[in-house]
């Protein structure tokens, strides 16, 4: 790709035509911190490579081309992508665009990617913006630092090589196409860097600020304050994995008699679909972050929204589990898993009405089935259903 901001993806339609523009990062190698190929920056505050980054971009970006490319009322216009990671450099391919040699995530190359953004988007307020960032970020109050590829090149002025996020969010309100999601899937460590240098908290990509965060730009974040983002080891984060998973029901709406995925219902699915993803770590805890949230529709879906529902028991002292089962409202036609006593069965519905129900046992071997009747939806169903 001759774009050194990787441009994977731009259609043929006329500039001004309405659609989606995306930006897709992933950080997986930071040269000057620990394990990179450059001098070590000595201030690292423990931070080290990352292997997650690089694949949750290549989840994300796959999963836009598939969701928004034939998408009639608002299609994907374009998008950027840019990834970095130890070794040879990132390749893309999808059926949608030829392959591409992807184009390291340096500050230079966000900065360019970002502005060539904002132009792009600017010919049409009606446009939908998209960005999504996987790398290192650092927090420090409300400032907001996601540091890229080449972050401590300068040891006297390391943050130089960051960006900005909180005044980057801040300036893309100039932008005329005030719909715009971010998705930022880092860390919000507190640096005692961040707080020292404060002469810089990094670039802000586009210059100039607004005096207030846009109220249709709300922003998903992977971690609270304070908080670790959760990577997982040579496949896309658990956040990553969750987007997709909750754009399929969780986060569906109904406005006007039509369903939309909209902001308002995301926070909830992402979360919920974060701890499916994580359940093989049973005291993992998850909440989303964000801020300047809004209800924006991104997405006029077609179809019945699928629901995550996790179906458990909460049997007596003397009881043990055996089987679960559902059944959907009129339908003679029960589906039944054997279980052990503490399993919770993962299971995706449509909407509608649903008998679902629970065998026990006690220990003189004499067995009780519990029921429960639920109308599953995405507005109705936000925790686990267990039966007793």
């Amino acid at each position: 790709m001759s774009d050194p901001a990787s441009l994977i993806f731009k259609d043929n339609r006329p500039a001004d035509a309405v659609g989606v523009h995306a930006v897709v990062i992933g950080v997986g190698h930071y040269a000057h911190l620990p394990g990179g190929n450059s001098h070590r920056f000595a201030d690292h505050e423990g931070m080290v490579q990352l292997s997650s980054p690089p694949r949750s971009a290549e989840h994300i970006a796959k999963w836009l081309l598939d969701t928004y490319h034939d998408d009639q009322s608002m299609p994907l216009r374009s998008m950027h992508m840019l990834v970095s990671k130890k070794g040879a450099a990132q390749k893309f391919h999808h059926k949608h665009c030829p392959e591409s040699e992807i184009a390291s995530a340096t500050l230079g190359n966000i900065k360019k990617a970002a502005r060539d953004w904002f132009r792009r988007s600017d010919e049409n307020a009606q446009n939908l913006l998209l960005f999504y960032f996987c790398g290192h970020g650092i927090s420090a109050g409300m400032q907001h630092t996601l540091l890229s590829t080449d972050f401590g090149e300068d040891t006297l002025a390391p943050f130089e090589n960051a960006v900005n996020f909180t005044d980057f969010h801040l300036g893309m309100g100039r932008c005329k196409a005030q719909s715009q999601v971010y998705f930022v899937d880092a860390c919000r460590s507190i640096s005692k860097n961040l707080i020292e240098q404060s002469a810089s908290f990094g670039d802000s990509l586009i210059p100039g600020v607004t005096p207030i965060v846009q109220k249709t730009a709300p922003v998903f974040l992977s971690a609270q304050p304070g908080e670790k983002a959760m990577g997982l080891p040579r496949e896309p984060s658990a956040f990553a994995q969750a987007l997709p998973l909750a754009f399929k029901g969780g986060a569906w709406d109904k406005v006007d008699g039509e369903w939309v995925v909209c902001t308002s219902m995301l926070r909830r699915a992402l979360e919920r679909q974060t701890r499916r993803v994580m359940r093989a770590f049973p005291n993992f805890n998850f909440e989303v972050g964000g801020y300047a949230d809004a209800t924006i529709t991104i997405k006029r879906p077609e179809g019945e929204p699928v629901v995550p529902v996790d179906l458990g028991g909460r049997p007596d002292t003397d009881h043990n589990l055996l089987e679960l089962a559902y059944e959907p409202d009129g339908t003679n036609a029960q589906v039944i898993k054997e279980v052990n006593n503490d399993e919770v069965w993962l299971i995706d519905l449509t909407e509608g009405d649903y008998e679902f129900s629970a065998k026990f046992q006690n220990a003189a071997g004499q067995q009780k089935v519990v029921t429960l009747r639920k109308f599953v939806s995405p507005q109705n169903v936000s925790e686990r259903l267990r039966l007793s």
